[in-house]
């Protein structure tokens, strides 16, 4: 009787996941603007119930007039940063003549210590790699042009999708600032929501220390980079340091996989000195990780960090890109879930 207890315990739990996992990666997306516009009437209910209660003014007015606020100073920031990264972005393509210059010497190098190493002409070296190189390129460009129009297309897509998520948004966080107290009084007499909004509340307790912590970190070594960068008079410090910050914060690839190699390019054109100073970054950068995560999340989200990399694995694979977010978001759903219907114990 006792296993057929268990055996039914599992079945719905395993049943409960896959209700998660479904709801995650389908009607999430649809939720998205609703979502965002109840965090953005949170982020400012406080102040507008203060200015309601000193000024008399109505909170729809305050939290109208503090959301646009809001969502234009977003805005700006976006495009000034994406103004930035593309001065950049332009500076580096008209840069590829002499980059490429370098990489033609860098292997000239390399197949001089071929031959000199396995005694292969380095020049049938070098012709068989740019062989290789030309049927590459050749069988991009046959495929740029197609592949361009989608892209385009979906970008405009993307693009109507986004600011019709922002109106959405927006609308509804005003109706919110209104009517949120009303709501929380009217839910919480409904004794069937009193679990799912204890739920809801450790979810969103346990996700907004993980993901502070991983933005601040993911903030710090995006600066470390920019700063490392600019001293190492890298032109490009803005875009390079942001990039590799946001390749720190995704598992298995850090910040080891962008400035290790370049560090192994810059020594093989015979700048040791500066392959040493972006070494010497990655080391630096690889050491406040190592620091930062236990002191901003440490043990407290009650998860093993095993299975947090596991959750962000899982979440690759099962939504795609978005993985990096939604596998830790559906861990922590589920461990709520399961703490509040008595099948997760902590460990002491």
């Amino acid at each position: 009787m006792k296993m057929q207890k268990k055996w039914k315990q599992y079945l719905a739990a395993a049943g409960v996941a896959a209700g998660v996992f479904l709801g995650m990666k389908y009607l999430l997306p649809l939720l998205l603007p609703f979502l965002a516009g109840l965090f953005l009437a949170v982020l400012v209910l406080p102040a507008a119930r203060q200015l309601e209660k000193k000024f008399k003014i109505s909170r729809s007015l305050t939290g109208a007039v503090m959301i646009f606020a809001l969502l234009v100073l977003i805005g700006w920031i976006l495009i000034r940063g994406a103004s930035a990264l593309i001065v950049q972005a332009q500076n580096l393509f008209e840069e590829i003549g002499v980059l490429a210059e370098g990489w033609e010497h860098m292997l000239d190098n390399c197949c001089n210590v071929i031959e000199r190493y396995a005694g292969i002409s380095s020049q049938d070296t070098r012709e068989f790699l740019l062989l290789q190189f030309r049927s590459v390129s050749s069988q991009l460009k046959a495929k740029f042009s197609p592949a361009m129009l989608t892209y385009l297309l979906r970008l405009m897509k993307g693009s109507i999708a986004a600011v019709t998520t922002v109106v959405i948004s927006y609308v509804f966080a005003v109706l919110l600032v209104k009517d949120l107290d009303e709501w929380n009084k009217k839910l919480s007499s409904w004794p069937a929501l009193v679990k799912w909004k204890k739920i809801w509340q450790e979810m969103l307790c346990a996700g907004g220390r993980y993901f502070k912590a991983q933005i601040i970190i993911m903030a710090i070594i995006s600066a470390a980079c920019m700063g490392g960068l600019f001293l190492l008079k890298n032109p490009y410090y803005l875009i390079a340091g942001i990039l590799i910050g946001f390749l720190d914060a995704l598992p298995f690839i850090g910040t080891g996989t962008v400035l290790i190699p370049w560090a192994a390019v810059l020594l093989l054109q015979g700048e040791a000195a500066q392959a040493a100073g972006y070494f010497l970054l990655f080391v630096t950068t690889a050491v406040l990780r190592e620091f930062l995560e236990p002191k901003l999340i440490g043990g407290k989200l009650g998860i093993a960090p095993a299975a947090m990399l596991i959750s962000v694995y899982l979440g690759i694979i099962g939504y795609g890109v978005s993985g990096v977010i939604l596998g830790p978001l559906t861990l922590m759903l589920l461990q709520a879930i399961f703490r509040e219907w008595g099948w997760w114990r902590e460990r002491k």
